[in-house]
């Protein structure tokens, strides 16, 4: 390292003094001079700029093509083929929940209206932006349903103009019964993590069994994930995390609305379960909760989202 800057050190000199001394020569070695010290001065810039730069995204892209099969280097070759697609992830979703509105249906006791909001932050740590296809999709295609709202913020469109959008149920009315889904690509900007990554929403309205669950896979890896859920007196409802952690989820069921939340990572393909039933039909079923999450939505961002990313 002494030795390279020793180097970088003389050739910088030398290339200022070719400059400053070409002037007193004859014009034939003036203008060599003039020349060779030009060049020196931009090897040298080179060699402490582009040079580090790219010493640097070697070093990073040797770290992370090979410390996966180091670290799980005494693993089967399946195990260590999961920890590089681990490591190469750099799109993740954030401040994640779901929040379910179930209400009894005046005309039969043996189905409910279940609203569904959800809304999270996509993030994307790479140096540069990386496309995302939001889907949003009914989960039962057969049954009385409408797609409500959807929309997202910070993202960008594909020549990187703002990409901000909501579409409201007015448009979503066109949609036929057997064309209940919508999807748009937009892209992340790069670097956009925490406060800056993007901000997507979406609404959902169907008419479903009263004795139903729904099971919600997470197609890109996610940090933490809050379930909310408002229900008749009459009936219980119960949420599994598919984590091996689901034993730690903090979970308040008996409050209303009933809680439960994992603050842990989920990888892709992760799975949560809504379940609920009816108690007994000698309660009274017209007593409902409707109170929407306890939590407080962000300024500017007073959206719930459900999202299903492609």
């Amino acid at each position: 390292m002494v030795k390279e800057r020793f180097v970088l050190i003389a050739i910088v000199v030398l290339g200022i003094s070719c400059v400053l001394a070409a002037p007193y020569f004859v014009p034939g070695v003036e203008h060599l001079l003039e020349k060779m010290g030009e060049t020196l001065v931009i090897a040298f810039l080179l060699a402490v700029t582009v040079d580090v730069y790219i010493k640097n995204q070697l070093t990073r892209d040797i770290v992370r093509e090979v410390s996966p099969f180091i670290m799980g280097s005494h693993l089967p070759q399946e195990i260590r083929n999961e920890i590089y697609e681990l490591v190469k992830l750099a799109v993740y979703r954030s401040d994640y929940e779901l929040v379910y509105e179930i209400t009894p249906d005046s005309e039969s006791e043996d189905v409910v209206w279940v609203r569904t909001r959800t809304r999270f932050r996509l993030n994307n740590a790479n140096d540069h932006p990386e496309p995302f296809l939001h889907t949003l999709i009914l989960q039962e295609i057969d049954t009385p349903g409408r797609l409500l709202n959807v929309g997202a913020r910070g993202v960008k469109g594909e020549n990187g103009e703002q990409g901000d959008y909501e579409v409201p149920e007015a448009e979503m009315e066109s949609l036929t019964r057997f064309e209940r889904q919508w999807k748009r690509k937009v892209y992340i900007p790069a670097h956009a993590v925490g406060e800056s990554a993007a901000f997507f929403w979406t609404e959902t309205i169907q008419r479903l069994d009263a004795q139903n669950e729904i099971t919600h896979y997470s197609l890109a890896a996610n940090i933490g994930l809050r379930v909310v859920v408002s229900y008749p007196q009459n009936m219980e409802v119960e949420v599994t995390f598919g984590h091996r952690l689901h034993r730690n989820v903090h979970s308040f069921p008996k409050d209303r609305p009933s809680t439960w939340e994992l603050r842990a990572a989920f990888l892709p393909m992760a799975a949560v379960t809504i379940e609920w039933k009816k108690l007994s039909s000698d309660v009274d079923t017209t007593a409902a909760i409707t109170q929407s999450s306890d939590v407080k939505p962000e300024a500017g961002l007073d959206k719930s989202t459900e999202l299903l990313p492609d």
